[in-house]
């Protein structure tokens, strides 16, 4: 239950930092391209609860789904992935998501 609790989070912030970085970076080096071109593109794979074990990509695409509400409910202030609502809120933004 511990293992099952680490991997969901680090998986989770995993995510988080892994959007940020391989979307929101306008460096144009060989590791940004490969990032955005290659790594990136696999995450849907690797997290995969049935490769994973864990619903850290359910609860990363939830955070996204909050994002495209016209109004977000009080009681969805508090849900997390990895970091706070107001974290995705700011990297959306950032990164032109609606």
């Amino acid at each position: 239950m511990v293992n099952r609790f680490l991997i969901n989070n680090v998986l989770c912030s995993g995510l988080f930092v892994g959007c940020h970085y391989a979307l929101g970076s306008r460096i144009d080096s060989e590791f940004w391209r490969y990032a955005r071109g290659q790594a990136w593109p696999q995450h849907r794979d690797v997290v995969h609860p049935d490769a994973a074990g864990c619903d850290a990509l359910r609860k990363f695409d939830g955070m996204f789904e909050l994002m495209n509400r016209a109004h977000t409910n009080q009681a969805d202030w508090h849900r997390r992935c990895g970091f706070p609502l107001t974290s995705y809120a700011q990297m959306a933004q950032g990164l032109g998501f609606h």
